[in-house]
């Protein structure tokens, strides 16, 4: 995106229009380097932390319901790895992408709850819960101090 900015000047010049020079840079300026493809470029550097993200707290499905970007990420994904092949005269071919990309969503969270320990079963939750409420002999505040006691109860 960086380079594409810097180069917008002999970009627009490559492009055979009538237009004035000003206006071509104003439109890929705003389309290209701030609209959808900006956007999906910027969202893309930092999907997959942010695919983690939202599969842990569940608002994956809400976000590519709401957001074109991360939706079409999410068909990028979805088409990487079902191996599918689409096409593009089918006359239901938003039918199919949608179905395409609900079904990786669903393989996604199978595949996310699976990979999270169950913590109830584990055990690991009895043995937080024992070490968090057990006394601990080397803090240095549970030992009384009774002239600071003393001290204190007359001030």
């Amino acid at each position: 995106m960086r380079v594409s900015y810097c180069f917008r000047g002999e970009v627009t010049k490559l492009m055979e229009t009538d237009r004035p020079t000003s206006q071509v840079q104003e439109y890929y300026d705003r389309f290209f380097i701030r609209g959808p493809i900006g956007q999906f470029a910027l969202k893309r550097l930092t999907w997959e932390e942010t695919k983690r993200s939202m599969l842990s707290d569940n608002t994956l499905s809400q976000q590519v319901e709401a957001d074109r970007i991360t939706y079409l990420l999410m068909v990028e994904d979805a088409l990487k790895d079902g191996k599918t092949r689409l096409d593009p005269q089918s006359p239901n071919l938003t039918n199919e992408i949608d179905d395409l990309v609900h079904n990786h969503m669903s393989r996604m969270h199978l595949d996310a709850d699976e990979s999270c320990p169950q913590v109830a079963e584990s055990g690991v939750l009895d043995e937080v819960v024992d070490l968090a409420l057990s006394d601990d002999s080397c803090d240095p505040s549970d030992v009384e101090d009774n002239d600071k006691k003393v001290k204190l109860l007359f001030e």
